[in-house]
């Protein structure tokens, strides 16, 4: 009712305003046009809500109310374009540009609206139009040219983009859609041109390195790299991508020296500083591997002279962490990560050891020292350095607390008392000693090591400064470094106390629950809850009906794990507000924990890690490392500590880099007790989903698993066997290749100050080269596995060990060594059984009721079908998902709803019962497209291929209807076309727009073209688009990737000899670069 009043509202001040402005002449509208932006800004936050119905709606009236506004028209064309409103943009923009006749942005409105309509035809003649009318305006000639591209029509795009560039028209964008034409039209000069002369039109590196990189591929594609390489050198226009190339190449092939002398030239050519720190990278990774060691240092000590002291301080925001930045450290991890990812740390220890003999006092050489002997985890000597830093600069105070923590790293906590006690002393005489910053970045150096009482000390004399003028994220960082200390410490009242305060300064409500989540958990592990229910008591017999006063006793209740107490409260409140549904669904919740008893304990062998550094590492293993579309990864943890910030479950990547493009599939926990399942899509920038905060608590048994399914962009995250996250794929289609070994319980990103080791207890990892269901995953997790299940390819029950290995249970030999202080430990896990018949029929009840009193929510029916998943009623959880099909579309994903139940019947002999649920809700999803597509997968697996044939068309026409979506989604339109095999031609048509229409140069889309051609019986054109596959390819990359998919393309070959002959020509045609890869598909 009260939206209905907003709205007339609206309606009746638009209209008022409307009349109030006819009279006006036009300045004295200008001057007073405050209520059009009010309406504006309230129209612009529904855009922001989606909500674009109703900022038509509004926009509508202003135009009415101010017809001369312009920039309401304008965003009124924009929205009736992006709501399929394509006659009205068109009246709209004609409207603009009655007014405007000259507005390029009004023209190009009226021809995008005329194509959307389907009016293709009104569109060319209206451009025809404005030619014949200003036949020397290049702009013109330019947009006909669009329109013949978009028509296929290229020779005509070309001649028209030709004569725009001739009549001064000329551009990048104009350039590159002729490099683009061209070379698929196989004009490579014209294609050259075109880029060199889109380089002229761009300003930016970034640009400009896309072009040099198309260049180089193009060179590579037509097989005269070496030659136009050769002629730059000799005409003086070698550019950045020319010669970083042939140091690359001499690098490969072993010419270091030769290298070197390439890099250094490829530096002098650019201007770019990013450019110029990545050559001075590649020539200290030389240097080092050419052990010309004076070479190396001699840029970072002489960077290291010039600013000793200056510092930055930055911080996580995701993490309690504040970090002092200084040049001379900066330079330090630089030259120290150099010789480490050459293996070759010892090489650069030795080298300064020998130096620190002759110039003990020489703080360069200390630094560098202290943080090698981190590296090499020899705290003892780290803390020597530290200390001796300390002495000669005690302006630095963090040198001091660094040696303390290098004292208690080395199990030396006497020791480390005495040094913070220096450090302390220094810290008082320091100038700085009142800087919130200084302050929080040595509270973090103590957190993060364990020192939390001066954690504690440094982090609150921070927050008692009480500056008026710090940013809040500051105070809130630090707030965080105290709570999670007085934790650590057993203060937990304190801890509390802390967390409250966060929680009632923010305005954020996602920060509001998770510092109330933590409050929670803290209260637990406190046993802080013992002592606040008689107090609560007290109040509730003084007020007995306050509802606040007894849902606080209830939360109480359950805590301390009193759930039939839990539940007498929670029913009074539905007799005091019968209406709220929330009450009957924490009763729902409630009933299924109540006098569950248990009867089934396992009893076994698990690993045992203290997080101090102990793991398990299995050996290299080609199959894990292989793993390429689909990962299904599990365990049973019990942690008994959370030693740091982050700590590793299960990790499979290789060492860290800066974008985080390295993990192929890893498993973590933090401390907040919230689960993290993470990967890189293709060697992308992270992808990860995550569970609640405090999901997980110490001294508990959970099942824990991730699947990753690249076909279907999907992946997901189990806890105790239920789905609890999940995120989108990037749209990559594979899996990221690693080849550093698996981990359990320990990463290769040892360096980050923020991880640890796990502590507690790991059993029964598993690891598939498939994407379990959820189904699947439940119903295997409480039992051991034979071994050769289709797909398991890593297995270890951790039974026993010999000699400090252990062996996988799977067919593939993938064994492990004990690291550290790993070791076997025997445990007991109870398995609970279903609660009492009564009990369940009461939570089924009070679900329902929910439900009755709260129609449109989904958690609500979510909840009751798995109670009836935990008790294996299959056919009663599918009848609820069914009825959530009914509710509002705001309210469900009927995509994810269809897929749940199409899951839920799993393992050989099921798929009848697929098809009979998924034809049992046809009626009422006729237009659902993941539907018709299921269905065609379960006829063509049936045999029944015209069944199959009829729904895969459906899903095609509902779901690909749209022909002017971008590159990206046509070329996963061809992708899913081709995966199944079916229409062959349809792929063909989706893939080529895609490749025509792709702005990334990455190298899936001709990739998928020369699968299309394959599938069409054109090998010829297959063969041309796989060679130009390999000519966009990174140079460093694995061909494994390339042959497979070749692999799989094989399959929609109908000439098996003719793609024989095709593969035969591919091989030989590999460019030089990629020779140490060259292989055949199997």
């Amino acid at each position: 009712m009260s939206r209905l009043k907003s709205f007339y509202t609206v309606f009746f001040i638009l209209i008022t305003l409307s009349t109030s402005m006819t009279g006006l002449e036009a300045q004295e509208i200008e001057e007073d046009r405050s209520p059009i932006q009010e309406f504006i800004r309230r129209a612009e936050h529904h855009v922001e809500l989606n909500q674009l119905e109703q900022a038509i709606e509004i926009y509508e009236r202003i135009v009415i109310a101010a017809p001369d506004d312009t920039y309401s028209q304008r965003r009124l064309a924009t929205l009736y374009s992006q709501t399929n409103q394509h006659e009205q943009a068109i009246k709209t923009y004609s409207k603009l540009l009655e007014a405007n006749t000259e507005n390029l942005a009004y023209q190009d409105g009226i021809v995008s609206s005329l194509r959307a309509a389907g009016k293709n035809k009104e569109a060319l003649d209206f451009v025809l139009e404005y030619i014949q009318t200003e036949p020397e305006n290049g702009v013109h000639y330019a947009r006909i040219a669009n329109l013949y591209e978009m028509d296929g029509n290229e020779a005509a795009a070309i001649a028209n983009y030709n004569k725009a560039t001739e009549l001064g028209y000329e551009n990048i964008h104009t350039y590159l859609r002729l490099a683009r034409l061209n070379f698929f039209n196989m004009d490579m000069d014209a294609t050259e041109n075109a880029l060199k002369k889109a380089s002229l039109f761009t300003t930016s590196d970034s640009t400009r390195q896309e072009l040099e990189g198309q260049l180089i591929y193009l060179y590579r594609f037509n097989g005269n790299l070496e030659l136009k390489i050769q002629e730059a050198k000799e005409v003086g226009t070698m550019n950045f991508a020319m010669q970083k190339l042939i140091a690359e190449n001499l690098q490969r092939n072993g010419e270091l020296e030769k290298a070197v002398e390439a890099y250094y030239k490829a530096r002098d050519v650019t201007a770019n500083a990013n450019e110029k720190t990545e050559i001075s990278g590649e020539l200290l990774k030389l240097y080092v591997d050419l052990g010309r060691i004076d070479s190396v240092i001699e840029p970072y000590e002489r960077q290291v002279h010039l600013q000793v002291d200056n510092k930055t301080y930055t911080r996580n925001l995701n993490t309690p962490v504040f970090i002092a930045v200084y040049i001379r450290e900066t330079a330090r991890d630089s030259l120290i990560d150099a010789f480490k990812t050459q293996d070759k740390l010892d090489v650069l220890r030795t080298h300064y050891e020998n130096k620190l003999a002759e110039n003990k006092d020489n703080p360069v050489l200390l630094t560098i020292m202290a943080k090698i002997y981190w590296e090499e985890k020899d705290y003892q000597k780290s803390a020597e350095m530290f200390e001796a830093l300390g002495r000669l600069n005690p302006n630095n105070v963090h040198y001091l607390y660094y040696a303390a923590a290098a004292l208690q790293k080395s199990h030396q906590p006497e020791l480390a008392k005495e040094m913070l006690n220096q450090a302390k002393i220094a810290l008082a005489d320091n100038p700085e000693r009142n800087d919130m910053q200084l302050l929080g970045s040595l509270a973090t150096i103590c957190i993060e090591n364990r020192m939390y009482e001066t954690a504690i000390e440094l982090s609150k004399t921070a927050i008692d400064l009480n500056l008026s003028d710090v940013d809040r994220t500051i105070l809130d960082t630090l707030h965080v470094i105290l709570a999670k200390s007085y934790r650590r410490t057993g203060r937990y009242k304190e801890a509390v106390e802390t967390y409250q305060q966060l929680a009632d300064n923010t305005r954020s409500n996602s920060t509001h629950n998770m510092e109330e989540k933590a409050i929670h958990a803290i209260a637990k592990e406190g046993k802080l809850y013992e002592e606040w229910i008689p107090l609560q008591i007290n109040k509730l017999e003084k007020s007995p009906n306050d509802p606040n006063l007894i849902l606080t006793l209830a939360e109480s209740y359950e805590a301390t794990g009193k759930i039939k107490e839990a539940i007498q409260q929670y029913e009074k409140l539905t007799k005091l507000d019968p209406e709220y549904a929330d009450w009957y669904r924490k009763l729902g919740d409630l009933y299924q924990r109540v006098d569950r008893k248990i009867v089934n304990v396992i009893e076994s062998n698990g690993l045992s890690l203290d997080g101090d550094g102990s793991y398990v590492e299995i050996d290299d293993s080609e199959i894990i490392n292989n793993i390429s579309e689909q990962v299904t990864i599990s365990a049973w943890i019990k942690p008994t500590d959370f030693p740091n910030t982050c700590m590793t479950i299960l990790f499979k990547g290789n060492k860290r880099q800066p974008n985080i493009t390295h993990r192929q599939f890893t498993l973590w926990m933090f401390d907040e007790g919230n689960l993290f399942f993470d990967t890189s899509p293709g060697g992308r920038p992270l992808r990860y989903t995550v569970s609640e905060i405090e999901s997980i608590q110490k001294d508990n048994w959970y099942h824990v698993a991730g699947t990753v399914d690249a076909e279907k962009n999907t992946m997901k995250l189990y806890l105790n066997g239920f789905e609890v996250g999940r995120n989108s794929f990037s749209n990559q289609n594979h899996i990221h290749k690693t080849t550093l070994p698996l981990r359990i319980g320990c990463s290769h990103e040892e360096e980050r100050s923020e991880h640890a080791s796990f502590a507690g207890l790991i059993d029964e990892v598993r690891i598939w080269n498939i994407a379990r269901t959820e189904y699947q995953i439940r119903s295997d997790m409480n039992r051991q596995l034979r071994g050769d299940e289709p797909g398991l390819i890593g297995y270890w029950k951790f039974d026993t060990e010999t000699d400090g290995r252990i062996s996988d249970s799977a067919s593939n030999q993938n064994n492990g060594q004990l690291i550290g202080n790993a070791k076997l430990e025997k445990y007991k896990r109870p398995i609970s059984v279903t609660p009492k018949t009564e009990n369940l029929v009461k939570a089924v009840s009070y679900y329902e009721k929910a439900i009755e009193l709260n129609p449109d929510n989904y958690q609500n029916y979510d909840l009751l079908a798995k109670l009836y998943l935990e008790q294996n009623q299959t056919s009663d959880a599918a009848f609820v998902y069914v009825r959530t099909l009914d509710l509002p579309e705001e309210q469900v994903n009927s995509d994810a709803i269809i897929r749940t139940l199409y899951e839920l019947y799993t393992g050989e002999g099921q798929d009848d019962k697929r098809i009979a649920i998924l034809e049992k809700i046809k009626p009422k999803m006729q237009n659902n497209s993941v539907l018709h597509e299921l269905l065609g997968d379960l006829y063509k697996k049936a045999g029944e291929a015209e069944k199959a044939e009829l729904a895969y068309a459906e899903w095609l026409r509902m779901r690909y209807v749209d022909t002017s979506r971008s590159a990206r989604y046509r070329h996963k339109i061809a992708e899913a076309l081709l995966k199944k095999g079916i229409f062959p031609e349809t792929a063909l048509k989706h893939a080529l727009y895609a490749l025509h229409h792709d702005t990334e140069s990455s190298f899936y889309y001709p990739l998928t073209l020369g699968h299309a051609y394959v599938a069409n019986n054109l090998y010829d054109d297959a063969l041309r688009y796989y060679r130009f596959t390999l000519s966009v390819l990174p140079v460093d990359s694995s061909l494994d990737y390339f042959w497979k998919q070749l692999e799989d393309a094989s399959k929609n070959a109908k000439d098996k000899k003719r793609y024989r002959q095709m593969i035969d020509a591919l091989i030989h045609s590999i460019p030089q670069e990629y020779v140490s890869s060259r292989s055949n598909p199997n």
